[in-house]
């Protein structure tokens, strides 16, 4: 990106003092007599603009001084290589998830003293009901995580205007799930601390609701 052209961005927002153009451009700012949150909010949009993934962010020198330190930072957008890993881990995590379906079909069977059909090598039963039994298993599974997901994602886009990346994490089918879970990667900075809040809260709150729904 032009140096001087981000320089002209910050001084657009901020009263700068001093410059350090290095390769994570840094600036000395005099702090805003208004309030600071939609100032910064301000300059994260235009420097998103200017460059897509290019965060700012702002902190104290010290306790001793009025003055902030904007640094910048960059967030490479999600690349067809990464959403093809992502692609991969899902398909990945219902396999899992569907061998952990058979494991537990064998399991909760065995325990009623039902003689089952299995793979000699694998031990896993081979029955049509077990199939079903397993898709329907890791399907529900599936859809529980998504639920959660797609909250937090809706509620980040809301308040953020940030697009989330859901990483499924698969497990050993001897863990009876399949999976460890989900987790959430985030590209941008937070615009409002509010969403951190509420996609925490109401993610898995929703999911739990459903999960109780399917129960």
């Amino acid at each position: 990106i032009d140096l001087d052209e981000l320089s002209e961005l910050v001084s657009r927002h901020f009263t700068v003092t001093k410059s350090l153009l290095t390769a994570t451009p840094r600036f000395l700012v005099d702090p805003p007599e208004t309030a600071l949150d939609p100032i910064f909010e301000d300059l994260i949009k235009d420097s998103n603009e200017l460059l897509e993934g290019l965060t700012p962010k702002i902190e104290k020198i010290n306790n001793r001084s009025t003055n902030l330190v904007i640094q910048y930072a960059y967030f490479e957008p999600l690349t067809p290589a990464q959403f093809r890993r992502n692609s991969l881990l899902v398909v990945v995590t219902f396999i899992s998830m569907l061998l952990a379906g058979l494991y537990n079909f064998r399991k909760y069977k065995g325990a009623q003293g039902n003689k089952i059909d299995t793979f000699s090598f694998t031990g896993l039963p081979i029955s049509t009901n077990s199939v079903v039994f397993a898709i329907q298993f890791s399907i529900t599974l599936l859809f529980i995580l998504f639920v959660k997901d797609f909250i937090q994602m809706r509620i980040n886009k809301r308040y953020n205007d940030v697009q989330l990346t859901p990483y499924y994490i698969p497990a050993p089918p001897i863990f009876e799930l399949g999976t460890l879970g989900s987790f959430i990667s985030q590209r941008k900075i937070h615009l409002s601390n509010r969403s951190l809040f509420y996609s925490a809260l109401w993610g898995p709150i929703v999911a739990w609701i459903v999960s109780i729904g399917i129960i």
